[in-house]
């Protein structure tokens, strides 16, 4: 039941958008119709400037905290509750019951997750999305490479089943999550 309650607490704040909110209340317009309507990082910062980039960065940040705090709450030294914590806030924010299961993709969620998670993964998946970045200028598929490295990282440096049973599961949603006419980096022109 509490893992339940963990989940459920989770997913609401971690559907919280803050950059639509950001931009709702900075200039008035919804995110949803603007730019590539994608409630994120990219899109925030292309529709509403440095301010509202560093609300919805904040936000996201403040979204793993969140979510490994409560389960570092109700279950204490179990490393399992915070990872499902953070997945159903990385749901959240693919999903928000606050836009109609619309949201962004909750890849910064996930990047500052694994940083307090995994430092060492972090910081190879960083590398691995630079890389890939890198190389999408010139074919965007590329782009999308990443994450299909989470569970092997994840496995390799943590060597916990939890943690690449995660890092799939993430892989998972950001796949169903990515379509072409939602990409920011190209809506905007980062890459090809």
């Amino acid at each position: 039941m509490r893992l339940a309650l963990l989940a459920l607490i989770s997913y609401l704040y971690g559907a919280i958008p803050y950059a639509y909110l950001a931009i709702r209340a900075s200039k008035g317009k919804s995110l949803t119709r603007e730019g590539s309507g994608n409630v994120g990082v990219i899109n925030s910062f292309r529709v509403g400037g440095l301010v509202a980039v560093l609300i919805t960065l904040l936000g996201e940040f403040s979204k793993g905290l969140v979510a490994l705090a409560l389960a570092a709450i109700l279950f204490p030294g179990q490393l399992a509750p915070g990872l499902v914590s953070v997945f159903f806030a990385f749901l959240g924010t693919n999903f928000s019951i606050y836009l109609r299961g619309r949201g962004g993709r909750g890849t910064t969620l996930l990047m500052w997750s694994t940083a307090l998670l995994s430092p060492l993964s972090f910081v190879i998946m960083l590398a691995l999305c630079g890389l890939f970045f890198g190389l999408a200028r010139t074919a965007v598929w590329l782009k999308s490479l990443w994450y299909w490295f989470l569970a092997p990282v994840f496995f390799i440096v943590e060597k916990d089943w939890a943690f690449a049973l995660f890092g799939l599961s993430a892989t998972l949603v950001i796949f169903l999550n990515s379509l072409r006419s939602r990409d920011d980096l190209v809506y905007h022109g980062y890459v090809k």
